[in-house]
């Protein structure tokens, strides 16, 4: 059996577009990627999400890979379990990856 994980880390996630573009609350956002659930016991961003960083492993195991920023949820809304606040779940993810963030502020990843 699973654990729901409706706070904190979000697993099990498939990405399923990449170069997406929408608006989002009134501002463009190009080149994005989407992530939806694998299963129904999951959800994958809860509204408050943005800005959070996006990450996989590569190996299937702890060796984590940054993968993005958070921009925003979409897709079906989902049920969240208890949460100190009222909140909203969605089944997708956008975020735009890692890439343009480390070019546009001139970062690199060690």
């Amino acid at each position: 059996m699973r654990k729901r994980r409706d706070v904190g880390v979000h697993c099990d996630l498939k990405v399923t577009k990449t170069e997406y573009a929408a608006s989002v609350e009134g501002t463009w956002h190009k080149d994005m990627d989407v992530a939806e659930r694998t299963d129904s016991g999951t959800i994958a961003v809860a509204q408050g999400d943005s800005g959070g960083p996006t990450f996989a492993s590569i190996n299937g195991g702890e060796d984590m890979q940054a993968r993005g920023i958070i921009v925003a949820g979409g897709g079906q809304k989902v049920v969240c379990s208890p949460t100190a606040a009222r909140t909203t779940c969605y089944d997708t993810v956008l975020y735009t990856p890692i890439s343009p963030i480390i070019d546009k502020f001139g970062l690199s990843i060690a």
